[in-house]
């Protein structure tokens, strides 16, 4: 019985958990189509902080789970499958493989926007030096999320 019980809780929490984690899907899918009008100058500077900083506070969910599943895998890749951590890690972007690659290459369409915009005078000009330091530091802090989520994936499929 304790077992059962044990068993609908995990399912229970990893369910809302998807659910839960939805911001992070949604944010990439809503920045990743304005990213091409973005190059277009469709999307004002102002928009564009916006999307990056809403990119950021999702992505800060990556670093919140990620790392504490990357010290348990480094103990052991078993715990991959079976630490709350790792389970809320893997549901992160996706429920499957194929939701994975979708929200990757969007995460990818999403940097090549950005580098465009710190590639492009026109924009940068526009800006003061707090809304340029903001771009940069929110930038920054958005590699480094799915730099922890790179780097536990990597552990974890590593034979």
């Amino acid at each position: 019985m304790k077992k059962l019980l044990a068993i609908v809780v995990l399912g229970l929490f990893v369910s809302s958990n998807a659910f839960a984690d939805q911001s992070l899907i949604n944010i990439i899918d809503i920045y990743s189509k304005r990213s091409n009008e973005l190059k277009m100058g469709k999307v004002d500077q102002d928009s564009h902080l916006f999307l990056q900083e809403e990119l950021k506070i999702a992505t800060d969910k990556i670093g919140k789970v990620g790392r504490p599943c990357y010290r348990e895998v480094l103990k052991n890749k078993s715990n991959y499958n079976s630490n709350i951590d790792c389970l809320k890690f893997r549901v992160l972007l996706g429920n499957d493989a194929d939701e994975w690659r979708v929200n990757l290459n969007k995460l990818k369409s999403i940097f090549a926007a950005t580098s465009y915009v710190a590639d492009n005078k026109k924009w940068i000009e526009k800006w003061d030096d707090d809304k340029y330091d903001k771009f940069v530091k929110l930038g920054k802090e958005i590699v480094q999320n799915v730099a922890i989520g790179s780097e536990l994936l990597s552990l974890a499929s590593d034979k």
